[in-house]
């Protein structure tokens, strides 16, 4: 009876296990099947032969040499004033604009400030957005310059209100913020 029960056992074993052998070995056909074959390598013996001698050859020619490359031309003196004026007004465009998204960081700064209703700190935010447009108009265009005084004036306003209708500050604020990063994609 012993005996019979190890066979049932062993069979069992072997139920469970054949499955995963077949599978493995299946794999590793479909492997062998789809593995790319290796070319034949050919050994090829290469023998050297001696190179015959170099003979003397005089030349009685100059070697010639190539034609010169032209230079460059320097620029006339007029020229190089424009570009580098040209590049003076980029950099104060660029100066101008760095302190208008200053002053837009600050606007925004103030409105979370405001939402936890920490009125001096807003009241410092707006002072600094204030003084950035302040350096943007010293380096912008004229027609910045028009609409950087009209969004001070706004600030001023705002601080005006600030400590009479605080409430209404959040709106009035995200607008300016909203006119002040239309000024900088609308780059006159």
């Amino acid at each position: 009876m012993a005996a019979a029960s190890h066979l049932a056992v062993l069979r069992r074993m072997l139920r469970a296990v054949v499955p995963f052998l077949l599978t493995a070995l299946a794999g590793a056909l479909l492997a062998l099947l789809l593995m790319p074959r290796q070319p034949d390598v050919v050994v090829q013996v290469v023998t050297a032969t001696p190179a015959p001698s170099p003979t003397a050859t005089i030349m009685l020619e100059p070697p010639t040499l190539p034609p010169p490359s032209p230079t460059p031309l320097p620029l006339p003196e007029d020229i190089l004033s424009q570009r580098l004026r040209e590049n003076e007004l980029a950099i104060e465009q660029l100066t101008s604009s760095i302190y208008i998204l200053k002053a837009a960081a600050q606007i925004q700064s103030g409105r979370l400030a405001l939402r936890d209703n920490r009125l001096e700190e807003v009241n410092r935010e707006l002072a600094a957005a204030w003084a950035s447009l302040d350096l943007a108009a010293a380096t912008a265009s004229e027609v910045k310059r028009d609409a950087i005084k009209n969004f001070q004036q706004k600030i001023s306003y705002l601080q005006d209100d600030l400590p009479v209708r605080p409430e209404g500050l959040d709106g009035r604020m995200a607008d300016l913020w909203q006119s002040l990063m239309a000024l900088l994609n609308n780059q006159p």
